[in-house]
């Protein structure tokens, strides 16, 4: 017996179609929309992102565009800052203690060697104090018996300044002071007489200021008379008795006071002038068998000497009769 199958109904066909499809589209459109919405959330949390600060140090030119303005202010603030650190250091400096190497030497004038067999000349001799200035590290030293010829080679090796210098005249270079004006700047000059073989002699004096503390002292250069006769002994002590009016004098400012010198005499020196000056040579009783040079460093108002030293090695011979005197001098 054959079977006949039911022919499909089409109609029926048609809504089984449907009923798929829109399943299917159901499906995808909720996809679609689930993507939709993630999209959605992802540029809203883009959005937040963008919103949010930039790290610091990190500077998003998208979101912060350069302000030049801003840029100036900001260089003009780190500027400020820089000066007030600096300012604080150096007021941290000032009125501290300091140190520095203070000398003095009698170089041999020029003119007491003209034609002598046993010295070379002035200026020859002058490069040689320089030498031994640079070997000592010297910073301020007071000269004796320099002649215009022998500053300008000692300022041509060492670039320093000097007072009086040619100010007062040739006659008057003999007793200057010399500094290193990269550390010292001159603030005030001025001179003293004694007397000197029947006439006024002026000795100078220097007001120098520390360039990096601001700290200021005087150094003062004399150079009495020589002799043992009852005349040139009157004036050599009576230089000696204004010497230590004009550093009382001087300390009055509140400030230290050096003495660099050929003073003509030993013990009987350095008898007239301590207790009221501090020796910067060991102490010695005044009654005492040692013979210090006749060349001295002393100082008031404040001040300590160490590392002593008076030199009259190879080199200080060929150069002068004298010692070449050097010493660490200290403000407190």
């Amino acid at each position: 017996m054959i079977r006949v199958s039911r022919p499909l109904h089409l109609p029926r066909l048609l809504r089984l179609l449907l009923v798929v499809v829109l399943a299917v589209g159901g499906t995808a459109g909720a996809v679609a929309a689930g993507l939709t919405a993630r999209g959605g959330d992802q540029a809203e949390a883009g959005s937040r992102l963008d919103r949010l600060p930039a790290p610091q140090g990190i500077v998003v030119s998208r979101t912060f565009p350069r302000d030049k303005q801003r840029d100036l202010r900001l260089k003009a603030q780190a500027e400020a800052r820089k000066a007030a650190k600096k300012k604080a250091r150096l007021k941290k400096l000032r009125g501290k203690s300091f140190s520095f190497q203070i000398a003095s030497f009698n170089v041999l004038g020029s003119h007491h060697t003209v034609g002598s067999n046993r010295w070379a000349s002035g200026v020859t001799r002058a490069g040689w104090t320089a030498d031994v200035m640079n070997g000592y590290g010297t910073d301020v030293i007071g000269t004796q018996e320099l002649q215009a010829d022998q500053l300008a080679v000692l300022q041509s090796r060492t670039g320093w300044a000097a007072y009086p210098g040619l100010e007062l005249g040739e006659d008057e270079v003999d007793n200057s002071i010399l500094w290193d004006d990269k550390r010292f700047e001159l603030v005030s000059t001025d001179t003293v007489d004694i007397p000197f073989y029947g006439r006024p002699r002026p000795q100078p004096i220097v007001r120098l200021r520390n360039r990096v503390t601001k700290g200021e002292f005087y150094v003062t250069n004399w150079h009495p008379p020589s002799g043992r006769d009852g005349k040139t002994t009157a004036e050599r002590e009576a230089g000696w008795a204004i010497q230590v009016d004009t550093v009382s004098r001087l300390t009055e400012t509140g400030l230290p006071v050096f003495v660099t010198g050929d003073m003509n005499d030993r013990g009987g020196y350095y008898c007239a002038v301590t207790p009221q000056l501090v020796s910067s040579y060991p102490p010695i009783p005044c009654k005492s068998d040692r013979t210090p040079p006749v060349d001295w460093i002393m100082g008031a108002g404040g001040v300590a000497f160490s590392k002593y030293a008076d030199d009259r090695g190879d080199l200080v011979r060929r150069t002068s009769d004298h010692f070449y005197i050097s010493v660490t001098a200290s403000i407190q």
